[in-house]
């Protein structure tokens, strides 16, 4: 399975269209480590790079809805806490089947699933949001 970023997803926001477009890239190589049948040890280490990129994603993107007093804030923090549970309890999996065919399926399935549609709904309401607020505006480099 192979996961491409699809333009469709830009939410508007520099920072936030880059990091997610290095989420699907980081995803892409979890789900490649499957496919190839790769051991256990590999997988638990690109998925461990994955999830540390989830986190930060997370934490930049609640920071600047923080800053810039997005009302829809606490909705949006549940829905990040609902993926960080779920990606918990499929490491807690892999840990019990190892990188079977069905886990990949399984976390194929959660993890895309789950992405593709945060950022087109939730992910594109809070770029709507920064594009016209104060203190959301892209930064510039440097």
């Amino acid at each position: 399975m192979i996961v491409t970023w699809d333009p469709k997803l830009l939410v508007g926001n520099p920072e936030i269209d880059g990091q997610h477009q290095e989420l699907f890239r980081r995803v892409d190589q979890l789900l490649l480590a499957l496919q190839l049948g790769s051991v256990a040890a590999e997988v638990e280490r690109v998925m461990a790079f994955v999830g540390e990129y989830v986190h930060l994603h997370f934490r930049q993107e609640e920071a600047l809805m923080q800053r810039t007093g997005y009302p829809d804030r606490p909705a949006h923090v549940a829905e990040h806490l609902e993926l960080i549970r779920s990606f918990v309890a499929l490491k807690k999996q892999l840990g019990k089947t190892g990188p079977t065919p069905e886990f990949a399926a399984t976390l194929g399935a959660a993890l895309v699933d789950w992405l593709k549609e945060h950022i087109a709904t939730t992910d594109t309401a809070l770029g709507t949001w920064l594009s016209t607020h104060p203190g959301g505006a892209p930064r510039g480099p440097g």
